[in-house]
């Protein structure tokens, strides 16, 4: 402890400074391997766990899709069923 006592002010102002660095460094470096650890896992989910829509067959309630595409809202608001 009298060690610290001992030291000039830049001297402890300085360490902390670089305390803080070094810190900052390792939550940084964590940080960025925790977010490409996330993208990795993503690309996963959705190349080879999900695959594509054109890669599975339709069911037939959605006749190639047309059950969610009926409604067609114009330029000016009015809803109108497209057959």
């Amino acid at each position: 402890m009298n060690l610290i006592n001992n030291l000039k002010i830049r001297t402890k102002l300085m360490s902390a400074f670089g305390i803080m660095v070094v810190f900052m460094g390792v939550i940084g470096i964590t940080g960025y391997r925790s977010m490409k650890g996330i993208q990795t896992d993503l690309e996963n989910i959705f190349s080879v766990q999900m695959p594509s829509d054109r890669s599975r067959p339709r069911p037939a309630a959605t006749a190639g899709g047309r059950a969610f595409h009926d409604v067609h809202r114009s330029r000016f608001g009015a809803v109108q069923t497209i057959r």
